[in-house]
């Protein structure tokens, strides 16, 4: 006959039996919310470019693979965080999984896609998946640019630090780049505007044939960002004007209905709150229907604004009877800032240089804030859950413990 004090220690080690097997139970739990990827492949580099052109984003993401153990890696490669309809190629292939990288081998996998960024934002995960785990280790080499066609686009918010780059054939281009990181969440937010320039062009009286037409255009930013590469145009009517001067700065527009010389200035760049002023003339040949046509300006291949077409009388000068004096000082900054020009071909100015010392808005610091907060909590939800299963099962352990002892007491 078992005594009571031999029940009481049966008891016990029933109780320990079950917290064990509780233990047992619930270890593959705890591993599958880890879902760290445990093999020998890792991320070396990670390369993404985007390019911004009116409300289409196309997103090229290139990670190089590498395989740094002493055997042949089998594993399948996936990339959940891009855009849906995303096109995978292994070292400019369809990617087929499952995926072998011999020992010490290199693969580059190429995400493709092209998602519409009508609302002006974009935000995708560019990471990849081993096995449909995440990857336990850092990637050596992560870089990302964003191109924007709208050489005035600004960034409003980035869960990345975005450097400004300026703008380079035609295109506003920010980057990012950092060694050793996890690649996380890119969440980025812009606005395009329009350059703002200030132009006017001015004239003398030509009142007829044989008179020499005079024109000044000044052009100003009174913006607060650096505009590179602005087009200007202005068409003069072969059946009203000849001999065009400088004559490196016309071309004949041989339209068969309205043939024209069409003058052509690129300026390089202009500073926030930098003017430049250029002037060109030529003879009048004809007073019919005299008249200067409406000036063009462009940013790039971007039309932003024009000057009024103008008709020339005795009544259209803008341009008192002692200004000859300003008409031929100009601005020797302005013409020397102009490139060269070769039969209309456009030459874009020097890219603008990153600001130094950047500060993150409030909008960025928040999302990053966010984005760290989110990893940390994703990698540490498996040590919550299982020390809370632990914990129930210690608890519940104790109050029996308790509960038949006092009984045994009792007994």
């Amino acid at each position: 006959m078992i005594s009571r004090k031999q029940n009481v220690c049966v008891k016990k080690e029933v109780i320990a039996l079950i917290a064990i097997g509780f233990l047992i139970l619930i270890a593959p739990l705890g591993s599958s919310i880890i879902s760290f990827y445990e093999g020998d492949v890792i991320e070396q580099r990670n390369t993404i470019k985007i390019e911004v052109a009116g409300e289409t984003a196309n997103i090229i993401g290139e990670h190089l693979l590498y395989n740094a153990g002493d055997s042949l890696n089998s594993l399948e490669i996936t990339l959940p965080g891009y855009p849906a309809g995303t096109k995978i190629e292994i070292n400019d292939v369809e990617l087929k999984n499952p995926v072998s990288i011999r020992s010490k081998d290199t693969v580059k996998i190429t995400a493709k896609s092209s998602v519409n960024v009508k609302d002006g934002s974009l935000n995708f995960f560019p990471t990849v998946k081993f096995d449909g785990k995440g990857a336990n280790t850092q990637t050596n080499e992560y870089t990302v640019e964003v191109l924007f066609s709208e050489t005035g686009t600004a960034i409003q918010s980035s869960s990345i630090k975005l450097d400004d780059k300026g703008v380079e054939n035609n295109k506003k281009i920010f980057s990012f780049g950092a060694s050793n990181v996890y690649p996380g969440l890119i969440n980025i937010q812009w606005i395009s505007q329009p350059p703002n320039l200030d132009v006017s062009r001015t004239n003398n009286n030509v009142l007829a044939k044989g008179d020499k037409l005079e024109v000044e255009v000044k052009i100003k930013n009174n913006g607060g960002n650096k505009i590179e590469n602005i087009k200007l145009t202005d068409d003069l009517l072969t059946k009203n004007f000849a001999n065009a001067q400088p004559s490196g700065e016309f071309r004949l527009i041989d339209d068969p209905t309205d043939p024209s010389f069409r003058w052509l200035k690129i300026i390089g760049s202009l500073n926030p709150g930098e003017e430049a002023v250029f002037r060109y003339n030529a003879e009048v040949t004809s007073t019919e229907g005299l008249k200067l046509n409406a000036l063009k300006i462009y940013s790039g291949d971007k039309f932003i604004k024009s000057v009024e077409p103008k008709v020339l009388d005795s009544k259209s000068s803008d341009i008192p009877e002692n200004g000859e004096e300003d008409i031929n000082r100009g601005l020797n900054q302005g013409e020397n800032r102009i490139s060269e020009v070769n039969e209309g071909e456009l030459i874009a100015g020097p890219g603008r240089i990153a600001e130094e010392g950047a500060q993150l808005t409030k909008k960025e610091s928040e999302n990053i804030g966010n984005f760290l907060k989110d990893k940390k909590e994703k990698s540490t939800i498996s040590n919550i859950i299982i020390a809370g299963i632990l914990g129930i099962i210690i608890l519940v352990s104790f109050v029996l413990y308790k509960a038949y002892k006092k009984r045994g007491e009792n007994e």
